[in-house]
């Protein structure tokens, strides 16, 4: 047994007596410094929205993408203050992947490390993140706003009113197409979001609908806001450039009919494969390879096989995750874009393609049908035979190819990602008029399950 030296022992002793006061002196200081810079921001006379940004630390998928649109539309504004709230908001934090639009409305929250509690780096985030709630809430914002329905841990105890964004329902209409412990926490935490929501946006009138038929958000009010879908025009290479860049991806122009998304089964792309191979057999191989752009998802292992043969006998590319010049590049040199889903509750790469002037074949699911107008050629989604007859009708009939693009360009002009800021504003706004907080209501998942919506 070693024997400690008394006069040590109280050495120890005195050391953590007097640093236990120095943290508690370095925790109330920086507890103060936080108040006053929130009793600043509450004197400012315009609305302040707390915004979820989790969605910028990946790749931007459709969630992702939907929100920098937003902010990106909004940033300039001086009647609103957008404080962005990461996975982590001490100055710690690792950076985003995606780096939000900066602006004069647009603030990224990142609280000051307390000097003074002498903690290993990793020991001091860990202290940082058991107090977020409370800094949160210190924060005193007019609204907290969710992208998506599931609230990050720190916004438990937030005051405010609440609105969020609900993108669809498959979590109810298409619950087999997830993995079960997936889908219990995402109904789980849709209801407990729903049930304090004074606003509870959706992408569309036809899931708005579902939302107000569900009886979710029955002291909430359900505002449809359309998206827009002009975003990646201004990445579209120019003519001579755009053959370089699809070479880059070994892709050709005009060459390839084109699917985005994730590769998961609500996206119907089993099917999809096998009518490409009856395809090709019946033309003797001589139809264009399908390109998927988009990360393999949850649920396919089966159809992760498929994939594998269809590249490796040259009818099928999978380019990988793509930049926004590379995606506006692909969208624009495809023939046509294939969309074949069982359910949607938007369809944002249908919109992205109409707006590159590239034709679409759509499954005659009824969103769709709200999006696109009479800008698509629809399908009913589980008829094998009419998706064989859209195909080669749509590979072989370039008129028909070139009326939709024509429709797709007006239809895209309708639909304007500024309209979809004013709109979402309107409704943050409106929010606080409606009176109810969300203090003490939401709680985070245990665990952040597997976000089984793609883009």
């Amino acid at each position: 047994m070693v024997q400690v030296p008394l006069d040590a022992l109280r050495r120890a002793i005195e050391w953590r007596r007097r640093h236990r006061f120095d943290r508690l002196r370095a925790t109330v200081r920086w507890w103060w410094s936080v108040r006053r810079a929130g009793a600043k921001r509450r004197r400012e006379r315009r609305l302040t929205v707390a915004v979820d940004i989790k969605a910028f630390w990946e790749p931007l998928t459709g969630i992702g993408r939907y929100l920098y649109c937003l902010l990106d539309r909004l940033k300039d504004r001086d009647d609103v203050r957008l404080r962005l709230y990461g996975p982590w908001t001490c100055a710690l934090a690792p950076d985003p992947v995606v780096e939000p639009p900066r602006g004069p409305a647009i603030e990224v929250v990142r609280y000051p490390v307390p000097v003074g509690l002498l903690l290993p780096p990793h020991r001091l985030a860990r202290w940082l993140v058991r107090r977020e709630s409370s800094l949160v809430r210190a924060d005193a914002n007019d609204v907290v706003f969710l992208p998506n329905y599931l609230p990050p841990r720190r916004f438990r105890k937030a005051a405010g009113a609440l609105v969020v964004t609900v993108h669809d329902l498959s979590v109810r209409h298409f619950a087999w197409t997830m993995r079960e412990e997936t889908r219990r926490e995402l109904d789980a935490g849709l209801e407990r979001t729903l049930a304090r929501a004074s606003v509870v946006l959706t992408d569309a009138e036809a899931v708005a609908r579902e939302v107000r038929e569900s009886g979710l958000a029955a002291d909430a009010s359900v505002v449809p806001v359309l998206l827009g879908g002009g975003h990646l025009a201004s990445e579209l290479p120019a003519a001579a450039d755009l053959e370089a860049e699809l070479g880059r991806l070994g892709l050709a122009d005009d060459g390839y009919a084109l699917h985005v998304g994730t590769i998961e089964p609500r996206k119907n792309l089993a099917r999809l494969l096998g009518v490409w191979r009856t395809w090709r057999e019946r033309r003797g191989g001589r139809v264009p390879p399908l390109v998927l752009v988009g990360k393999l998802g949850w649920k396919t292992d089966d159809l992760a096989l498929d994939l594998e043969q269809g590249c490796r006998e040259g009818w099928l590319v999978r380019p990988g995750y793509v930049t926004d010049r590379q995606m506006a590049a692909v969208y624009g040199g495809a023939r046509f874009l294939v969309f074949p889903s069982l359910y949607e509750g938007f369809g944002l790469p249908a919109v992205e393609a109409m707006a590159l002037g590239t034709p679409v074949l759509l499954s005659d699911i009824e969103v769709f049908r709200e999006v696109a107008g009479e800008a698509a050629f629809f399908v009913e989604p589980t008829d094998d035979e009419a998706w064989l007859a859209a195909l080669e009708r749509f590979d072989t009939d370039g008129e028909l190819r070139r009326r939709l693009a024509a429709s797709g360009r007006r239809r895209v002009a309708e639909l304007d990602w500024e309209r979809t800021a004013e709109q979402t504003l309107a409704a943050l706004a409106g929010s606080c008029r409606r009176g109810r907080g969300i203090a003490g209501g939401l709680r985070a998942p245990r665990r952040p399950p597997d976000d089984d919506r793609g883009r």
